[in-house]
This record gives C-alpha cells, structure tokens and sequence, in this order.
C-alpha cells in the first residue's frame, strides 16, 4: 500500500504529524513531502502539526466536532453547534462554538471555523457526554442539552431572563428552540450548573419556566 493510499484508510480521523512521518517513514525528506501534499490538496493543514485529508483525495473528512476537540484542548462542543447536533434548534450552525477551561480562542480554517469560549474549571466538566458523531472512529466530547442551553445564555453578555414571559420568548422566538424536548431536561444538572455561576439569576428562572410550563406533574 502506497502513502496515498495508505492516507485514504485513515481519511476520517485528523492526523498529527507524528502519524504522517509514519506513513512517510520510507521517504528521505518526509517534511518537505507533507509541505507538497498541502500545496497539492491532499492535506489541509488545520493548526501546526494536525492535518486533514483534503480535496485531491476525493475522501471523507473527519467531523467538525471532532476536529473541534483536537484543535484546542481541552474543550468540548456547546452551544448553538451542540443544540444543532441535540436537533434542538431547525438551523445548521457552521461557526463550530466550544468551551474550554482555557483562554478564549478562535481558529479560521478552510472547512470551518472554530470558536472556543472561557468557562470556569468547577463548571466546564458538568454536563459533557462523549458521542459518536460519524465513523466508528469519530467521538466528540460535546455538551449535553441542558449544558448547551446552559451555555448559550452563560455566553450571551447582554441576555437577562427577569420573567417566565421573557425566557419563553427567548426559547421560542429567539433561539427557535424545540421547547417540547425540555420536559426531559434533568433539572437536578441544571440546578448544578447555575450554582455560583455569574449567570445564575438568568439560570434560575430558566429553570423556574421549565418547571412550571413543560414539565408535566403526575397526582
């Protein structure tokens, strides 16, 4: 099996440099050969040392969200990207969003961009599920609904819920947020994530119209 060839059986997953030296391992100037493949199409290089397979190649690429996650670590998709993938939201989001206990960062490539929002370490970690989001090989850490929804009003500086009136109007004309799913909101985590947030009036009262306009009590 020849390198190209070789680099289609591994098309959908990104790929540092280390695993490109080992599929270039009987070439004399590896680097220089990787340097070609980009200029030719058959890599994109995302960041220094990760890779994609690119056009040339007439391949599958690997997911977004996982590429999201190798980007820039550690983070886990949210967001409006998390609540497309939830099926939450009718839109498709191309601007993939992130949290990450790090920096704030953003990263422009040629298949998509990436977006990646602060969030306090006691907080990031409630909430994440790692799901499949395309080939056997393809995992994400990702934002379960409730820490995507969660996130969405965290992020958003100028958003203020005062009223059960108001966050309906937010959920249902401003997001377009299927609000039929939050009747299986686990409200015990969302209770966990508004705990000391800055955010954690807006988050009370989102939970407060939960309770009292979808999530249906049995007598």
């Amino acid at each position: 099996m020849n390198a190209l060839e070789q680099l289609r059986t591994m098309s959908d997953i990104p790929l540092t440099t280390s695993v490109l030296l080992t599929v270039l391992q009987s070439y004399r100037r590896p680097y220089d050969k990787i340097s070609d493949w980009v200029l030719q199409g058959v890599l994109i290089q995302l960041r220094r040392g990760l890779y994609v397979v690119g056009p040339a190649l007439n391949a599958q690429i690997p997911s977004e969200f996982q590429m999201a996650n190798l980007l820039y670590g550690p983070s886990c998709v949210s967001m409006y990207s998390a609540l497309s993938h939830w099926g939450l939201i009718p839109e498709r989001v191309y601007l993939v969003e992130s949290v990450t206990p790090k920096a704030g960062k953003h990263f422009g490539t040629p298949l998509w961009n990436f977006k990646y929002y602060t969030q306090r370490q006691s907080h990031y970690h409630l909430g994440i599920q790692r799901v499949q989001v395309g080939s056997n090989r393809q995992f994400a850490l990702m934002a379960g609904p409730e820490k995507a929804l969660s996130d969405v009003i965290i992020q958003s500086s100028h958003l203020n819920l005062r009223s059960v009136s108001q966050t309906i109007e937010f959920l249902e004309n401003d997001i377009r947020f299927y609000t039929e799913a939050l009747a299986d909101f686990d409200l015990s985590l969302m209770h966990r994530i508004a705990e000391g947030n800055l955010k954690s009036s807006s988050l009370r009262m989102l939970i407060k119209t939960i309770e009292k306009n979808y999530v249906t009590v049995l007598v």
